[in-house]
């Protein structure tokens, strides 16, 4: 490869990994955004002294058809309705460096401990808002990483778009796990109507 194109690409990498994880609007007001604190700007830490996530394809979120993502979601709404839980359904993608981040906090404590005793999870990859379009408008979806927060029976308690990296605010375990235990700030459809459309 020559020096230009490596120049070029990493060029590339580094504007991509400074935008929003926004489809229309990168400085759109967050619903429910909790509050946070800011990590280490000059190295790219956060509060364990890790570096963040580094900006690839590879990553948490992996493609479904509409057919496994409808049946995921519906997996999920059943253990939570027998395990008295919520279900969280967390949309992202992974050339979305907030989304990553986002990611990575729900499995450090006490975060990971919350999701696992209060919460059925599902990671859900919408591409560049290109996959499962149907559901993502029904929630007004255009900016990732956002998170809906569902009751076992389906209707929408809460909905909030976190970017802890492109925003500079940063965001601990801790922030996520307290936003997690009074989640609020949703509207919208159950999520057997958001649904619908994909079967």
């Amino acid at each position: 490869m020559s020096q230009r194109a490596t120049h070029l690409g990493l060029l590339l990498a580094l504007l991509l990994s400074l935008m929003s994880c926004s489809e229309d609007e990168p400085n759109a007001s967050n619903e429910s955004e909790p509050a946070v604190e800011h990590p280490d700007e000059e190295h790219g830490e956060d509060e364990h002294g890790e570096e963040h996530a580094a900006n690839s394809d590879e990553g948490p979120f992996s493609p479904r058809s509409d057919a496994d993502f409808v049946s995921a979601l519906e997996s999920a709404q059943a253990r939570a309705q027998a395990g008295g839980k919520k279900l969280l359904v967390e949309l992202g993608a992974n050339w979305c460096p907030d989304c990553r981040e986002v990611a990575r906090l729900g499995t450090v404590e006490p975060a990971a401990a919350l999701l696992a005793e209060e919460y059925e999870t599902v990671i859900v990859d919408v591409g560049r808002f290109d996959r499962h379009t149907p559901f993502l408008e029904a929630y007004g979806v255009d900016r990732i990483a956002t998170l809906l927060v569902f009751e076992a029976d389906g209707t929408l308690t809460a909905k909030t778009t976190l970017e802890p990296i492109s925003s500079r605010s940063g965001m601990t375990a801790q922030q996520f796990a307290t936003w997690l235990e009074a989640p609020s700030g949703g509207v919208g459809p159950t999520l057997s109507a958001a649904l619908a459309p994909l079967r």
